[in-house]
């Protein structure tokens, strides 16, 4: 999409170079600038337009939130969600929960997809941090690639790689924004099988979070937070 936009803007503009090189003409033509330095000319205003049209304005596109949700479907997917394991069951005993957010990175110009994993208690086991490096537009996998971080008795126990792929509903829109999918998740390590494990993601809404703490990157900052979140998800699953 933002190669089809870039590609749109710069085709416009080069449609206009002639005017642009007559503009140029006019307004130097009284201080007798040879046709070597109007050329010149032209071409630095034309590669400033370039970087404009192909990097600045297609990320500042990006950086709207509704806009981006109209042209990126993947960008529908943007918010806080409660992961359960659905098989593995070492790893479901020890870490069944996750609570993960994906969000827009201006800086990168790409996703982000982090979180933290817990135990049945709700005692943080694992937290990672992933970006976006891939996306299938014709299966709707969305690829993360990032870093794990193990915790036991609350303190920093081991560090890992993780891989995720998000299974992206083909039937959403902009007007129906999807509210629970599918995934995959990879934690590689010295002590993880080599196998993947399945998750579900279910959104968590403003309303599951009126009442919990969050803390800098928009995750709950304590125990009974996460389980006010969990409960709340779980009754508006009975309803």
């Amino acid at each position: 999409m933002d190669k089809l936009i870039s590609g749109f803007l710069i085709a416009f503009v080069l449609l206009l170079e002639d005017g642009i090189t007559e503009f140029f003409r006019v307004k130097l033509a009284k201080f007798s600038i040879p046709n070597f330095w109007l050329l010149i000319l032209v071409f630095v205003f034309l590669f400033i337009v370039y970087v404009l049209l192909n990097f600045t304005i297609p990320r500042a596109i990006r950086g709207i939130p509704f806009v981006r949700k109209f042209l990126f479907r993947r960008a529908r997917f943007e918010g806080v969600w409660l992961q359960t394991i659905r098989d593995g069951k070492n790893l479901s005993r020890a870490r069944p929960y996750s609570i993960s957010k994906i969000r827009y990175n201006y800086r990168n110009n790409d996703w982000e997809y982090y979180g933290n994993a817990y135990s049945a208690k709700f005692k943080r086991r694992a937290s990672w941090n992933s970006q976006s490096i891939d996306m299938d537009r014709n299966k709707l996998f969305w690829n993360f690639r990032g870093e794990s971080i193990r915790y036991s008795s609350g303190q920093r126990s081991g560090d890992g790689n993780v891989t995720t792929i998000l299974y992206l509903d083909p039937t959403t829109s902009y007007q129906n924004r999807p509210d629970e999918f599918e995934g995959r998740i990879f934690d590689i390590d010295q002590n993880d099988a080599p196998k993947g494990l399945s998750i579900t993601l279910v959104r968590i809404l403003q309303s599951d979070l009126k009442d919990v703490e969050l803390d800098g990157t928009g995750l709950p900052k304590s125990e009974t937070d996460c389980l006010a979140i969990k409960e709340a998800v779980f009754k508006r699953g009975k309803n």
